[in-house]
């Protein structure tokens, strides 16, 4: 039964698999390698097969039993470079546990649909670093061996029941650990639907220097929001690149405004004339909120053509109108028409919309209309990220020298 298990598994990735004896082996370029599987992972599997009274919530990566609630977690930061093992307790038996994943949490991963990408992204290149060095590969190293953090009760319990308490206790935990230590983790959901966009290949054999000289505080900002591991913190980085230009173009409008004025054949410095540059000056005051100036900078450094472009081919990438269709985004509906004389003008509000909502976090607020860090609200964020990073790239590559 345990070999049958992991050969049904891994043929659903495409792997050869065969069994013959004891023994099962996978064939790889050629290659033909034995599985080792130690007599604890083959009792883990046999319980697994015949238990029923365990649940593995796939989205939420969380396996929930009995006596058990176990969930993933992934450390917030780049500060923790160790795999810490923690035990809280309380009275009655009750513990919360931030550990490496039981065996029946990497094996209901293992049997999971999303087993299949961490396969092919992790595994296969696991399995061909095996095979080079000639080491021998064992059912553990292919299997995903997360942090996970859980809670144990002494006596059997409904699983709702386990949820109610469970969740709140492995929460403050968290927080405890956040509090005292400083060291944060917060629950790994399952990212429910990358975000396909068009961009062009990195060509590694064409490796050239760029001729142009790009802004240094552009390029920081930039960076931060290309390493920033939050959706939310990554697009307001990407956010300070066009809001960094702001000032500047809007000063060139006015200053353009006036000069038209001023350097009229007609011009003489009389009172309804200088009253006339007062007027221009308030007016574009007034005119001058964040969204325009937002608008102003777009249709100053972004062509059009090429930002629908963008919008169509990541669309088509993506197999859905994740722009261009009248959606909810955070309490206010918008779209984006793929017309000149439109889509800058959509694409600001809505970039601008979504600026408010990171940024506005007051409780006169509807909780539908801000965001929440860690949250579901993420994944909305994370749709947008690469309609803004294709404009922050724009105004960087048009700000060169």
């Amino acid at each position: 039964m345990p070999l049958e298990f992991i050969k049904e598994n891994l043929e659903k990735v495409d792997c050869e698999i065969s069994i013959e004896g004891n023994k099962i082996y996978y064939h790889y370029d050629g290659n033909k390698e034995e599985i080792l599987i130690d007599d604890d992972w083959k009792k883990e599997i046999r319980s697994y097969k015949r238990s029923n009274q365990f649940e593995f919530d796939l989205e939420e990566r969380r396996l929930v039993g009995p006596r058990i609630i176990e969930s993933m977690v992934a450390p917030l930061g780049a500060d923790i470079f160790y795999r810490p093992d923690y035990t809280f307790t309380a009275g009655a038996g009750r513990e919360v546990r931030l550990t490496e994943s039981s065996k029946r949490f990497q094996l209901s991963f293992f049997a999971s649909a999303e087993y299949e990408r961490f396969f092919e992204s992790v595994i296969q290149r696991k399995i061909s670093r095996f095979i080079k060095r000639e080491r021998k590969l064992s059912f553990g190293d292919l299997l995903w061996r997360q942090r996970t953090i859980s809670y144990h009760v002494p006596r059997k319990q409904e699983k709702y029941q386990i949820m109610r308490e469970g969740l709140p206790k492995m929460e403050a935990c968290l927080f405890k650990l956040a509090a005292e230590n400083n060291e944060c983790w917060e629950f790994r959901r399952r990212i429910k639907k990358p975000v396909i966009a068009w961009t062009d290949e990195f060509d590694e054999d064409n490796l050239k220097i760029p001729l142009a000289k790009y802004d240094s505080n552009l390029v920081k900002y930039f960076k931060v929001a290309i390493s920033s591991q939050f959706p939310s913190q990554s697009f307001l980085a990407f956010y300070h690149v066009l809001e960094y230009n702001f000032l500047l173009v809007s000063d060139e409008v006015l200053h353009g405004r006036l000069k038209s004025h001023v350097n009229s054949t007609r011009f003489q410095g009389q009172d309804d004339e200088i009253e006339k540059i007062i007027s221009i000056v308030k007016k574009h005051g007034s005119s001058s909120d964040e969204t325009e100036m937002l608008m102003r900078v777009l249709r100053k450094y972004v062509d059009e053509e090429e930002l629908i472009e963008f919008i169509s081919k990541s669309e088509d990438g993506a197999e859905e109108k994740i722009y261009s269709k009248t959606r909810e985004v955070f309490g206010e509906r918008f779209h984006i028409q793929l017309k000149s004389d439109h889509v800058i003008s959509n694409t600001a509000k809505l970039i601008k919309h979504i600026r408010n909502a990171l940024v506005h976090s007051s409780d006169r607020y509807s909780r539908d209309d801000c965001h929440i860090p860690l949250t579901e609200s993420e994944d909305i964020v994370r749709e947008y990220i690469p309609l803004i990073r294709f404009l922050s790239e724009r105004v960087i590559c048009a700000k060169t020298s």
